[in-house]
């Protein structure tokens, strides 16, 4: 399954691949919101791959849709993920904004890229721990493994923003 899975998305992970290293980003946060549309891509292809590989779901739209369904009863579920992966690309976009602000500050650098990364995922991760204890009855996710990979996405997430803002020197 894990196989077939990989396969489906290969195209996805290929396109998401060509459009990172042909887009060419300056370095001024107009392009905040291409930047933010790629890093959120690799964040979220991120989590699509974790929960495939650990059978769990820790695909933030679907989470966040299940707690829009929560509200929403009689909504379909294909409303519910459309909300949510509109209110995960929307954070992306308001956490890509920092990475941008902090590189005015910081070097551009691979290295800031991570400890940006980690500081958003602590941060993400801290609300998220709030938001699944409130929500408890429906949300079935393993929290410990969840909040791992929403660090380790977030610092996926830190390495596409800096590699967009400031790219590598090739050859």
């Amino acid at each position: 399954m894990v196989v077939v899975f990989i396969k489906q998305h290969l195209i996805s992970m290929a396109t998401f691949t060509s459009i990172l290293l042909m887009a060419e980003v300056s370095n001024n946060s107009s392009n905040a919101l291409l930047i933010s549309l790629l890093a959120t891509m690799a964040f979220t292809f991120f989590s699509i791959l974790v929960s495939s590989l650990a059978k769990k779901n820790f695909v933030e739209p679907v989470l966040l849709g299940k707690i829009i369904g929560h509200y929403l009863k009689d909504a379909p579920t294909w409303l519910n993920v459309t909300l949510g992966t509109i209110i995960h690309f929307f954070t992306g976009y308001i956490f890509a904004e920092a990475h941008l602000w902090f590189y005015r500050i910081l070097t551009p650098a691979w290295y800031n890229g991570i400890f940006l990364g980690l500081a958003n995922g602590i941060l993400g991760a801290l609300i998220w721990y709030a938001v699944i204890r409130v929500y408890k009855n429906f949300m079935e996710t393993h929290v410990a493994n969840y909040l791992l990979q929403l660090i380790l996405g977030h610092v996926i997430f830190g390495l596409v923003i800096v590699m967009m803002y400031a790219p590598p020197a090739l050859g």
